[in-house]
C-alpha cells in the first residue's frame, strides 16, 4: 500500500514506514532537523527519541519493536523527512483531499471557518473532524494554531494576518470519520478520509519550484478544493472601487483569478491523471456578490430564499445533502461569468476539468471593514458545500446525498 507523506511530498510504500520509540533517550536525528531547519530555523530541534526500521520476517510475523531498547512502544515516521504521520493513514491507507489557493483567496480563513463548521454542525451529517498534531513545538500544533486563529476572529474581531511566503510550509493535517448521522450512541466510522491545506502564500501559484513541489501531491490526492478570490473578478471589482470599498489586497492590479485558473490549467495539461478527478472550484468573499447581486445580474436564488441565506445546504430537516442545490449554484455562476466577460473558464470545463463545479462561499460572512470584523463573530456561509460535494464523488461516506449535480450544457 503506498502513503504519501504530507510533510515532505515523498511517496512510500506502507512496509517502509520508519518508527520513533517513544522510551530511548534523544539522539541527533539529522533527516528531521535538516526538514525543519527550512520550516522554523530558529526552534528546529535535532535532538529526537531513537528511529529505526522495522525488521521484516520472511514467513513470520515483522518484528516492531525498538532495535535498541526492545520497547513496542512507537510513532510511525515518513522514512524521508521523518516527521510523524497518523497512525490510521499508514494502516489503513489515506484517501486524501487537498486544499490550495491562489494570491488573496483567504485560504487560511477559509480553512478555519470550515473547521468551525465542522465542530458545530458536522454531527447533523456524520462528520467528525480530529485535528492532526504538526511538529515538536506545540506553537506548530493544528489545534493551537486553530484555537489562535478562533481567538482573533471571534474575541480579538480582527482579520488574520496574510500569510508570509516562505521556502516550505507546514500542511494542516484533518481527518474525517463519517459516521450515520441518524444513529446517537458511538459508533466506529464508516469511512474516513483526511483533508490536506497548505498554508502557503498564494504568491506561490507563480513560483514554478512550489508548483512542482505540490503536483506530486496532487496527483495523489482523490479530490481538489481550490480557492479563487472573487474581488479580483473585473466586474466585482469595478464596484467595490465605485463604492469606495477597500478591496484588501496589497496590489489591486493584478487579476488573481486568471494567476490561479492558468497555473491550474497548466498543471492539469501536464498532470493527466488530475483531470478527472473532483475539482471544487471556490468563489472566496462570495458575500460581495450577494451583496451586489442586482447591479451584477447575478441570479441569487440557490443563494437567498425568501426567509433569508440558504446558508447550509445540508440543513433540510433529513440529515441529507442536497446536491441539486450545488447543481443550481454551479450554473448561476457560470451563467454570470459569461455576463462578467468571464465566459472562457465556464467553457473550459469541458475538456480541462470534467469533473469541476463552481462554488460561493464566504468564510467571515461579510466584508470587514479594513482589518476589523463588524459582526460579535464570523459567520460562515456555505463553506462545507465544496468539501460534502467532493466527498459524496469520492463516494463511501455514510451521509446522504439527493437529486444530481449534473451541470446544464
Amino acid at each position: 500500500m503506498k502513503v504519501t507523506c504530507p510533510y515532505c511530498y515523498e511517496i512510500f510504500d506502507s512496509k517502509d514506514v520508519m518508527l520513533r520509540c517513544r522510551r530511548c533517550p534523544e539522539e541527533e536525528d539529522n533527516v528531521y532537523f535538516a526538514y525543519w531547519e527550512k520550516v522554523d530555523s530558529e526552534n528546529a530541534n535535532k535532538m529526537q527519541r531513537h528511529a529505526y526500521h522495522i525488521r521484516h520476517r520472511f514467513l513470520r510475523k515483522d518484528d516492531m519493536s525498538c532495535d535498541v531498547c526492545g520497547s513496542k512502544d512507537y510513532d510511525y515516521i515518513c522514512p524521508s523527512c521523518h516527521n510523524e504521520l497518523p497512525a490510521k493513514m499508514v494502516e489503513d491507507g489515506a484517501e486524501i483531499i487537498s486544499v490550495i489557493g491562489g494570491p488573496n483567496s483567504g485560504k487560511t480563513h477559509y480553512i478555519i471557518a470550515l473547521l468551525y463548521e465542522l465542530r458545530k454542525h458536522g454531527y447533523e451529517i456524520g462528520l467528525d473532524a480530529t485535528l492532526e498534531q504538526v511538529g515538536e513545538d506545540k506553537n506548530w500544533h493544528t489545534d493551537e494554531m486553530y484555537r489562535k486563529a478562533i481567538r482573533t476572529l471571534n474575541t480579538n474581531h480582527e482579520v488574520l494576518q496574510k500569510t508570509a511566503q516562505k521556502s516550505i510550509s507546514l500542511p494542516w493535517i484533518i481527518r474525517l470519520d463519517s459516521t450515520d448521522p441518524k444513529k446517537n450512541e458511538r459508533q466506529d466510522p464508516k469511512k474516513s478520509i483526511y483533508l490536506v491545506f497548505y498554508d502557503t502564500a498564494g504568491e506561490s501559484f507563480e513560483d514554478n519550484k512550489q508548483i512542482q513541489a505540490n503536483a506530486q501531491y496532487l496527483r495523489q490526492s482523490k479530490a481538489v478544493i481550490v480557492l479563487f478570490d472573487t474581488t479580483s473578478i473585473p466586474a466585482i471589482k469595478d464596484i467595490l472601487l465605485q463604492k469606495n470599498e477597500e478591496l484588501g489586497r496589497s496590489d489591486a492590479d493584478r487579476d488573481d483569478f486568471d494567476i490561479t485558473w492558468n497555473t491550474l490549467k497548466r498543471f492539469v495539461i501536464d498532470n493527466e491523471a488530475v483531470k478527472n478527478k473532483p475539482v471544487a472550484f471556490v468563489l472566496s468573499k462570495f458575500d460581495v456578490v450577494l451583496k451586489y447581486h442586482e447591479r451584477l445580474g447575478f441570479d441569487c436564488s440557490s443563494f437567498l430564499s425568501p426567509s433569508g441565506l440558504v446558508d447550509k445546504s445540508y440543513i433540510n430537516g433529513l440529515n441529507v445533502f442536497d446536491m441539486n442545490q450545488i447543481k443550481d449554484a454551479h450554473d448561476a455562476i457560470a451563467s454570470s461569468m459569461r455576463e462578467w466577460d468571464m465566459g472562457a473558464y465556464p467553457k473550459e470545463f469541458k475538456t480541462i476539468f470534467p469533473i469541476g463545479r463552481f462554488f460561493g462561499m464566504s468564510a467571515i460572512g461579510s466584508k470587514p471593514n479594513g482589518s476589523i470584523i463588524t459582526t460579535n463573530s464570523i459567520r460562515p456561509y456555505r463553506v462545507m458545500d465544496p468539501l460534502l460535494w467532493t466527498m459524496a464523488k469520492i463516494g463511501g461516506f455514510a451521509f446522504e446525498t439527493i437529486n444530481d449535480d449534473t451541470p446544464k450544457k
